[in-house]
């Protein structure tokens, strides 16, 4: 291997290690937010609402919504699953 390509390798490796991190770091934060969110409101209110009460009202409420419209979705995603698999049987059964 000569010294191009090990450089080479090296770049691909770090800036797929990079991207992870990144990828990771967001989705920690993400979480972190979510937690202190239900567990200490005034706190995210504070820090990342900046004192917004409004705001975090609104987020209240479409989590609410979620929670409410879940087993709706799940219903829409398991039909469409069984769409789909019944459609790739049917395709193969021909073949």
């Amino acid at each position: 291997m000569n010294e191009e390509s090990k450089l080479f390798l090296f770049i691909a490796i770090l800036v797929t290690h990079v991207i992870f991190i990144f990828y990771w770091v967001y989705h920690f934060v993400q979480e972190f937010r979510e937690t202190i969110r239900k567990k200490l409101p005034r706190v995210y209110l504070a820090l990342f609402l900046c004192c917004r009460a409004k705001k975090l009202q609104i987020e209240q409420e479409v989590e609410k919504r979620r929670e409410r419209d879940q087993p709706f979705i799940g219903s829409i995603e398991s039909i469409l699953e069984c769409k789909i698999t019944r459609s790739f049987s049917v395709l193969y059964r021909f073949q």
